[in-house]
């Protein structure tokens, strides 16, 4: 209540029952159309906002069955999937877009789930299906998405960790989206260390399970980091990593994950 909610129900009934006029999955029947393109971006920021602000779950709803068959159907396509964010990133950068977003309703129901501060948010073991919010049925193999995730670290690492010790680094002229902090310094003198940090997160990603959690214990054990300053680089880096930006959410859930299962092991 109190973000016309009436209102937006309508519109999504409205919209409920468009997609069932030509029997879908798209809007116009069986072939992707300009209304689908058209209304994609709109649907997308409403099923990454309105659980995180409102405390109203758009996707898998009863009440909407349609518009979830409509939203299976565009993840099949590769050229949707390419550019599909997840609701972390849309939560974060819409506000800026479009002037903020007020929390009402039932918001505090999600909002840790989506941020990663639940307790069984961004933890190893994920579920595969994911939380509140669904994990694509073409990203479900979760050794895919950690193997694929590692080799994207792995080839960017020195990039990412000078990137990750800017949490140290000198702060710059702000900007009004919250996570980009585009001026702000790195931190030369921990790039090795995070370097290093960024290694045991690629290999317990490689491992998986409880083969990684003690490998992840063990190497911490021995690397000698400065664990609190490492902590808080790899920290900076998890809140920023960007869908599709950086990786699908698939791969991103996954790094997110694995980063914590080193932080809390330093």
């Amino acid at each position: 209540a109190g973000f016309g909610e009436s209102e937006f129900m309508s519109a999504a009934d409205e919209t409920e029952a468009k997609l069932s006029k030509f029997e879908g999955p798209y809007f116009l029947g069986k072939e992707l159309s300009l209304v689908d393109i058209m209304f994609a971006p709109f649907l997308e920021r409403m099923a990454a906002s309105l659980p995180y602000y409102k405390g109203l779950v758009f996707r898998g709803n009863p009440r909407w069955r349609n518009i979830e068959r409509w939203f299976s159907a565009m993840e099949q396509r590769a050229s949707f999937r390419g550019i599909q964010s997840d609701y972390y990133t849309h939560v974060h950068a819409l506000p800026p877009q479009i002037g903020g977003c007020r929390f009402s309703g039932d918001y505090e129901l999600f909002v840790n789930d989506i941020d990663g501060t639940a307790e069984d948010s961004w933890r190893v073991p994920l579920l595969e299906a994911g939380g509140v919010e669904p994990v694509r049925m073409a990203d479900r193999n979760q050794k895919w998405a950690r193997v694929t995730a590692a080799k994207a670290l792995i080839l960017g690492h020195q990039a990412v960790a000078k990137f990750a010790t800017r949490a140290l680094g000198e702060s710059g002229r702000g900007v009004s989206a919250p996570f980009a902090d585009p001026f702000r310094k790195s931190e030369p003198r921990m790039e090795l260390h995070v370097d290093l940090a960024l290694r045991i997160v690629s290999e317990a990603m490689l491992h998986g399970g409880e083969a990684a959690r003690e490998h992840v214990k063990r190497m911490t054990e021995m690397s000698n980091l400065p664990r609190k300053e490492t902590a808080e680089c790899l920290m900076y880096l998890r809140d920023r990593i960007g869908v599709p930006r950086d990786m699908n959410f698939a791969q991103a859930r996954q790094l997110r994950a694995y980063i914590n299962l080193v932080v809390d092991a330093l």
